[in-house]
């Protein structure tokens, strides 16, 4: 589909307020399952405070979408654009807030440690590719700052004289055709396979690994077996899950979190806009050869990002969440019911995963950046992988919240059996953050 030039508006009702077309995302909310993402940058040395809130203050001065907050009244949940003194944290053990004053009432957090700057966002109003967008324009102020003299640019970064368009900051469903689109029809399942260790007792907190993986050698592995790097992530994991287990008749099923801008035209939206695929592993997939179960995830991916399903699916979501809105008088009664359907939900799935991309800067900031990454709680699924590229290496965030995770370190064997060279390190817990809503 091509880009859409034009949004059904209006954005904005007469009150500055934005509807939110999506609302699963925020009325499914809990003090213990916020989907808030992590964003995680390493300098190649410390981190200058001073610079990073001039950095800070720039990026959200040119991306409005950064700066919308969420307002409430006794029916639902909206988008309304907040002003404020951003703050600089910097990062100490514990659980972080967002959306209170602490904050100044945003809804991303920005800390520092050492050469490490963390960026923590709510997941409804924004996802990698956004992030992505905030994180080059913040770098690039922080190493003006810095240097006293503009880095060396590639033109793509969003900076304060570039014109903003309102497609930056429209909700991903505006873009999506009214006319009804039909999808295939979708492998059927009941119930994926559930895995069955004893979880942590802190809901909110996820063990966390860091898998760095050679990105030439991950790629000529993923060329020669035919397959994707979405699909080779998920091949790798379903065999290591189905080795620890007897997956008896429930299939193995993958939640592929995957970027739906071309499929809806919506490419300039920074919006959240992702498609959720499932990526499965059944007894027939078990008597493939492992080249071939890599092909065929790899299809399994291209069959459900097709257009066509991406917008059958978006048009079903809409259609849902406006019934949540008229069946429902009250936010309390979305939100009770939105719970509700989130559990339910959760039985499909074995485990999330999402490869954002590859992350980018401009050449005069991406010769200082060391790492970058993204970390999500497994506190919906019991393991969520988060991959991305940056530079020369492909870093896979495993969060785990098993006490006793069997899988990570076999994980990386099969990177390693592949020729693909891998490390993997234990991180500090990661403690998801409390968005104030």
């Amino acid at each position: 589909m091509q880009e859409n030039t034009m949004i059904r508006g209006p954005l904005f009702d007469e009150e500055g307020r934005m509807a939110i077309i999506d609302g699963m995302r925020y009325y499914k909310k809990t003090q213990d399952q916020n989907n808030m993402v992590r964003f995680c940058v390493e300098l190649d040395e410390a981190v200058d405070p001073e610079c990073l809130a001039y950095g800070v203050r720039k990026a959200l001065r040119r991306l409005r979408i950064f700066r919308l907050a969420v307002v409430s009244d006794e029916k639902r949940f909206f988008l309304k654009e907040h002003h404020g003194d951003p703050v600089i944290h910097e990062n100490v053990p514990g659980r972080y807030t967002v959306g209170g004053e602490e904050n100044s009432g945003y809804l991303n957090r920005v800390g520092f440690s050492g050469n490490q700057i963390s960026i923590d966002f709510f997941h409804g109003i924004t996802d990698g590719a956004g992030l992505s967008a905030f994180a080059r324009t913040m770098l690039y102020y922080y190493y003006l700052k810095k240097n006293g003299a503009a880095p060396a640019a590639d033109g793509r970064t969003l900076l304060e004289d570039t014109p903003e368009d309102p497609r930056e900051y429209a909700d991903c469903q505006l873009f999506v055709p009214e006319e009804e689109v039909q999808g295939d029809k979708r492998y059927e399942y009941a119930k994926a396979f559930q895995i069955p260790e004893e979880r942590m007792t802190i809901p909110y907190a996820s063990k966390c690994y860091l898998l760095k993986a050679d990105a030439e050698a991950f790629e000529r592995v993923m060329r020669k077996a035919g397959s994707s790097r979405s699909g080779m992530l998920a091949a790798f994991m379903n065999r290591v899950i189905d080795e620890c287990h007897d997956i008896g008749d429930e299939p193995i099923v993958a939640a592929l979190a995957a970027d739906a801008r071309k499929a809806y035209g919506a490419e300039k939206t920074l919006q959240c806009c992702v498609s959720t695929l499932p990526v499965w592993y059944d007894r027939e997939i078990r008597e493939l050869s492992f080249a071939e179960q890599l092909g065929a995830a790899r299809k399994m991916i291209a069959e459900g990002a097709a257009p066509h399903n991406v917008v059958a699916a978006a048009q079903r979501t809409r259609k849902f969440n406006e019934a949540l809105d008229t069946r429902f008088a009250t936010l309390e009664e979305k939100k009770a019911f939105a719970r509700q359907v989130n559990k339910q939900g959760g039985v499909k799935y074995t485990y999330g995963l999402s490869y954002v991309g590859e992350i980018q800067y401009d050449p005069g900031v991406q010769e200082h950046v060391k790492a970058s990454y993204f970390m999500l709680c497994a506190n919906t699924i019991p393991v969520i992988i988060e991959a991305a590229k940056c530079g020369a290496l492909y870093y896979i965030c495993y969060c785990t919240q098993l006490v006793e995770d069997p899988y990570v370190f076999r994980l990386q064997e099969k990177f390693l059996s592949e020729g693909i060279p891998c490390t993997c390190e234990q991180q500090a817990d990661f403690e998801e953050t409390l968005a104030l809503f």
